[in-house]
């Protein structure tokens, strides 16, 4: 009985093989994950101000907004970093 289980335990099937590559694959896109979170904390350290018209304008597709939406958005952009943040402590 105890040979059937061992050998049960140690024979390798595609399942078995597919669930190690996926537990890998995940661990490596964690670690991925936590270079890249390191690498913005230790960019983070300096204080940025809002977003400004200008910088918003050269993105893409923001090349001739209105001041107006552009304030609004830029207001909207704010909040949602600042409620991001919050969640993130």
């Amino acid at each position: 009985m105890g040979n059937e289980e061992t050998d049960e335990k140690r024979r390798i099937t595609p399942e078995k093989v597919f669930k190690r590559l996926q537990a890998k694959r995940l661990d490596l896109t964690l670690q991925r994950r936590k270079r890249k979170l390191c690498k913005i904390k230790s960019n983070g350290g300096k204080k940025q101000g809002k977003l400004t018209i200008e910088e918003l304008r050269r993105c893409k597709g923001f090349d001739e907004i209105s001041e107006s939406e552009a304030n609004e958005l830029i207001d909207s952009l704010f909040q949602l970093a600042i409620i991001i943040y919050n969640l993130k402590e």
